[in-house]
C-alpha cells in the first residue's frame, strides 16, 4: 500500500491519465465523428474571429499584444502583425470572445474553443505543425478543458466562467505518438459538445 494519502494517490492517477492522453493522442486515432465535430468547431470559431476582429476591443488587444508582448512567434490573425505566442493567444482569443457568439458547452458552463483554438494555432506556428497535428491539439485541448470544467463545477458550489478552467497564456510541451487508445476518451467531451452556429 502506498504511503501517500488517498487524495494524493487519486491526484497522481489523474495526472498520469491526462499526461498519457496528451502524449498519445494522434489525429489518425481520433474517431471520425469526433474529427467532424472538431472541424465544425474550428469553422465556428473562425467565423466568430472574423466578426470579432472588427470590434474596437479586438483592435485594442491586438495593438497591446504587438507592442507589449512583441516577438515573432505567432500571427495576430486578420491583422498580419506578429507577437510572442502568448501575445498572439491573448489577441486571437480576445477577437473570438469580443462578440460572445462562439461555441459553448452546457454542462461545462462555458466556452472551451476561445481558449483552445488560439493556443493550438500559436503552438502550431511555433512548432511548425501540419494540419493533422493542429487538429489533434484542438481535440486534446477541448477534452482537457471540458473535463477540467466538469470537475471544477462538480466540486465548487459557485459559478466559474470558462476563464477559470481555460488558459489564455498557455505553455506547450508534448509530442505525438500513434497509440490506438488515444482517441477514445476524446469521444466523451466532443460528442456531447454542442457548437452553436451564428
Amino acid at each position: 500500500m502506498s504511503a501517500l494519502p488517498k487524495r494524493q494517490q487519486m491526484q497522481t492517477v489523474l495526472k498520469s491519465s491526462v499526461t498519457e492522453f496528451i502524449h498519445q493522442l494522434h489525429w489518425a486515432n481520433v474517431p471520425p465523428d469526433v474529427q467532424q465535430m472538431a472541424a465544425q468547431c474550428v469553422l465556428d470559431l473562425a467565423g466568430t474571429l472574423v466578426a470579432g476582429s472588427a470590434t474596437e476591443l479586438s483592435r485594442i488587444v491586438r495593438h497591446v499584444a504587438a507592442v507589449v508582448y512583441g516577438g515573432d512567434e505567432a500571427t495576430l490573425l486578420l491583422d498580419g502583425r506578429r507577437a510572442s505566442a502568448p501575445g498572439a493567444v491573448l489577441a486571437n482569443s480576445s477577437s473570438i470572445d469580443a462578440m460572445d457568439v462562439h461555441d459553448g458547452h452546457r454542462r461545462a458552463k462555458g466556452h472551451a474553443g476561445v481558449n483552445v483554438l488560439p493556443a493550438a494555432l500559436a503552438a502550431g506556428e511555433l512548432m511548425r505543425w501540419d494540419g493533422k497535428q493542429l487538429m489533434a491539439a484542438v481535440v486534446m485541448g477541448y477534452e482537457v478543458a471540458l473535463r477540467a470544467a466538469l470537475a471544477l463545477h462538480a466540486t465548487a458550489c459557485d459559478y466559474h466562467t470558462s476563464g477559470a478552467w481555460g488558459a489564455r497564456r498557455p505553455t506547450w510541451r508534448g509530442r505525438s505518438s500513434r497509440s490506438p487508445r488515444a482517441g477514445r476518451s476524446a469521444r466523451y467531451a466532443m460528442r456531447r459538445r454542442r457548437c452553436k452556429f451564428s
